[in-house]
């Protein structure tokens, strides 16, 4: 039977097998020779609180209480007496139970599955190098709810990163003390009942567990992770349609020779053109004369007869047909020739398709780039303090228990930022090969639904979306603003029509005496916003705009507008492939 298990070491988990844990179906094995160190940072700090080291987080307080010795006097007023009192086991037991259910508070819709098993996994391998003084018995437990499919609900938004995921591995973490949900074969439901499914039971948290549960950077690498092999996965198809696109323009292959390229030795660079000349191999339109690729498309999978070839008059010479394209095809060739000694009439390709490499290739760099600093945070340890019980170089004891900063997202943030401001350029190399239909829009403004649109002339109910062109009176201000560029309409909704009285009375706006929305003094950056008030009685030359978002730059700022500035009516489209996209 194949084996579909990894071990975890703490030293070796990569990216493609975080990948594979997080899709689901992979069982996780913890190195028993690890396991070992584990226990013995374990046994290490629990000898330690025992003899009453203050230790940040175990036996004092956190964050700002970081000076007070817990059920005590502040550690600055005891350190001086030289021996302070151990402390009960059992209140330093609950101040680990409340760290976790204090900080489980995040917000919004959860993060999917294969985010929190990524998560999951991280956790459990960097705890695995047995510097956190988590005992061997709850990281077994951690590692049977990745194992059972016990899939904590960690809502999106809470984390600060500078502080480490405090708060989404607190919702992770919460699941072993039978609190929090989880979903258990897709259904959603208590932590306790999720425990209870899958024949586990909850587990008390000891010295340091809380904090070894829940300070590290497991959401924001698992994240990454996941994004940066879609992105993997998005370069080669970036390529590919690059190669499609040089196919069917006939384009040149000079701009991806490699003696070119090793001109300017960008290792991106170099890959992706390297990547479009092996999908091009077998091309039989590259680099042939342009004028001549119509002919070429239309009768290639047509034999001729001989009156047709002499109707047609075509008999290419073999000499025009570039070596790489001949591949055993001159009796094709051979039959047309009417355009000797015909070339290009362009001296060279497309701007996009020259720098295809220079662009995908910037983009591969920030991936690789980011995939260092991945690979390296994989296998890190990133909570606080840190247990280092080897320390025999310095002998001290006040340095084998370290408070360090290792929780920090900064790394992987500033990584994930250059991957993010790269992204986007995958598209220009496409943008300029082709252009939408006069009849297709884009809207990428938050305030209404972002994507594609069908823009009609169909008559404007209550309800539409529609492509209006910006008033006259609040058009200098949105250009100066920059709320949109010069001359560029917006998408929003029509909801007053012929009859309805729309009034705004200090910043409420009411239709028909119903209140619908608030207007806001200022925008984000405090200057102040048009203003009207009063009462307009609608006719068949105006409508009321209005979203739902509230930031919409719409008519609460600027009252009724005519309808001739309705560009036309927009009707949201729906990708098949795109299963979650909202209307």
């Amino acid at each position: 039977m194949h084996d579909t298990s990894i071990t975890l070491d703490g030293h070796h988990l990569t990216r493609e097998q975080l990948v594979a844990i997080a899709r689901g179906g992979v069982r996780v094995r913890l190195d028993p020779d690890q396991l070992a160190r584990v226990q013995r940072a374990a046994d290490f700090l629990a000898d330690k609180v025992r003899c009453g080291e203050p230790i940040y987080g175990v036996t004092t307080g956190f964050g700002s209480n970081a000076d007070k010795l817990l059920g005590a006097h502040r550690v600055r007023d005891e350190l001086p007496g030289g021996h302070p009192q151990p402390r009960s086991d059992t209140l330093l037991e609950e101040l680990q139970h409340n760290l976790i259910i204090t900080h489980a508070v995040c917000v919004g819709e959860p993060f999917a599955p294969d985010v929190v098993r990524a998560m999951l996994a991280i956790r459990i391998n960097t705890l695995m190098h047995g510097h956190s003084g988590i005992r061997v018995g709850t990281l077994q437990a951690l590692t049977e709810l990745l194992n059972r499919d016990v899939v904590p609900l960690i809502p999106r938004k809470g984390s600060v990163g500078a502080s480490g995921d405090l708060a989404p591995l607190s919702h992770l973490a919460i699941v072993l003390l039978g609190g929090g949900e989880a979903f258990v074969g897709g259904e959603r439901m208590s932590g306790a009942q999720a425990l209870a499914r899958v024949g586990l039971a909850p587990i008390k948290l000891s010295f340091k567990e809380g904090l070894a549960l829940n300070n590290g950077t497991a959401q924001m690498l698992a994240t990454a992770v996941l994004a940066l092999d879609r992105l993997g996965r998005l370069l080669d198809t970036a390529d590919l349609a690059a190669a499609m696109t040089l196919d069917a323009f006939a384009g040149r292959s000079g701009a991806l020779r490699e003696e070119v390229h090793a001109l300017r030795p960008h290792p991106g660079q170099i890959e992706s053109a390297r990547h479009v000349r092996e999908l091009l191999g077998d091309s039989t339109l590259l680099d042939i004369a342009y004028h001549l690729v119509p002919r070429f498309r239309t009768w290639s999978a047509q034999a001729w007869s001989e009156p047709a070839q002499q109707a047609l008059g075509f008999d290419i010479a073999w000499d025009w047909v570039p070596p790489s394209q001949r591949h055993g095809r001159e009796a094709f060739y051979r039959r047309f020739q009417p355009f000797r000694g015909g070339k290009k009439h362009q001296p060279q390709d497309a701007y996009c398709l020259r720098c295809m490499p220079q662009v995908h290739g910037a983009v591969r760099d920030a991936h690789a780039q980011a995939c260092r600093v991945i690979d390296i945070e994989l296998n890190a340890v990133t909570d606080n303090p840190l247990i280092v019980p080897d320390t025999a170089d310095t002998g001290a004891i006040e340095q084998q228990v370290i408070s360090a900063g290792h929780f920090h997202g900064m790394p992987l943030a500033l990584a994930m930022s250059y991957v993010k401001a790269a992204i986007p350029v995958l598209a220009l190399a496409i943008a300029s090969t082709i252009s939408l239909p006069e009849k297709l829009i884009y809207n990428a403004s938050a305030s209404a639904p972002i994507g594609f649109y069908w823009l009609d002339h169909q008559p404007v109910e209550r309800g539409d979306y529609v492509l209006v062109r910006v008033p006259e009176r609040v058009r200098i201000l949105v250009e100066e603003r920059g709320y949109l560029p010069a001359n560029v309409p917006f998408i929003k909704r029509v909801v007053g029509v012929d009859g309805d009285v729309i009034c705004r009375w200090g910043e409420t706006v009411s239709i028909n005496g119903n209140p619908v929305a608030g207007a806001e003094k200022a925008d984000g950056l405090g200057r102040p916003l048009p203003d009207w008030q009063g009462c307009h009685i609608l006719t068949e030359q105006t409508v009321f705009l209005l979203q739902d978002h509230p930031q919409s730059f719409d008519g609460r700022y600027f009252g009724p507008v005519d309808r001739r500035l309705i560009v036309g009516r927009a009707t949201k489209l729906r990708f098949p492939w795109r299963k979650h996209e909202k209307s």
